[in-house]
């Protein structure tokens, strides 16, 4: 050891919003270190949540717009999700854990914590609905037209409520049928990830950091039109719509450490909207492409 010496600590700010509208602030300071900073992060967030609100029973914590993950001067992962249930302190935590961890440890180059500052908010009671119902007020629609899908919800313990999320079609859609989802942030990206899982390979830092940015939230309701497609994913792009000769061409000639594959399906169009509560659920359905 040397005396005197300091070490750059990682700041970790905290603001919890408790149920009865009151505020309270937490700040304190974890070694730098790949393997150390997520466990300590985790460990100290969720002895955080434990001792200041109930361990067990009907929870929903917010992790609020505003909180962020500071990795340089101009990188940063933004926060904005909700958890609900017995486990939400567990998830909370360990989501923003398992953030910094990917971030440490990314393949591309040493990286460092800036800072962590989070704006939690929680809730007494479980704040959950299930995707109940999905219906259109027409199933054809032109390229440049918006549809409009109508879900409804029906939330834990209370009255069921419908929400509209818009689609705007793109003037470039092909005639056809294309294959509505609307589901949950959980069912969709895994249904992503299965067609096509070389997307989520992040290619470098900034792309990581992309890729965490853009992940779907709970609180919302998603509404995908996807096609069937013959395109491919090369070197960490997507190329749609190649001749079925071209895209074999691509991917037999190239050792790609991104991870090449055919691409079967795409989405075309995408709208979501936003509910207080956690959604789960998946409903599809079948839309007429027609000019």
């Amino acid at each position: 050891g040397r005396q005197g010496a300091t070490v750059k600590m990682v700041p970790v700010r905290v603001e919890m919003k408790q149920a009865d509208g009151t505020s309270r602030s937490y700040r304190f300071d974890i070694v730098p270190d790949p393997l150390l900073t997520p466990g300590l992060l985790n460990l100290s967030l969720l002895s955080l949540l434990s001792s200041e609100e109930k361990q067990v029973g009907e929870v929903t914590i917010r992790v609020r717009e505003g909180s962020r993950i500071q990795i340089s001067k101009d990188l940063d992962v933004k926060l904005n999700n909700i958890f609900a249930g017995d486990e939400s302190p567990l998830y909370t935590a360990g989501t923003v854990a398992y953030m910094v961890y990917l971030i440490l440890n990314n393949e591309e180059k040493p990286a460092e914590i800036e800072g962590v500052n989070l704006l939690l908010e929680y809730h007494d009671e479980r704040r959950s609905a299930r995707i109940d119902k999905v219906w259109l007020e027409r199933y054809t629609v032109a390229p440049g037209e918006t549809l409009n899908v109508h879900v409804t919800l029906q939330p834990f313990r209370g009255a069921a409520i419908t929400v509209e999320v818009p689609i705007k079609i793109p003037e470039e859609t092909p005639e056809g049928r294309a294959l509505l989802q609307v589901g949950d942030s959980l069912t969709l990206s895994r249904m992503e990830a299965a067609s096509s899982p070389a997307y989520f390979v992040p290619r470098d830092l900034k792309h990581l950091a992309w890729l965490l940015n853009h992940l779907r939230a709970n609180q919302k309701v998603y509404a995908t039109l996807i096609r069937p497609d013959s395109g491919a994913f090369v070197a960490g792009e997507r190329l749609p719509s190649l001749p079925p000769s071209i895209s074999t061409v691509l991917l037999q000639s190239r050792a790609d450490p991104y991870g090449s594959a055919r691409v079967r399906f795409r989405a075309v169009a995408e709208g979501d909207v936003e509910t207080p509560d956690v959604v789960r659920g998946y409903q599809k359905a079948v839309v007429e492409i027609k000019r």
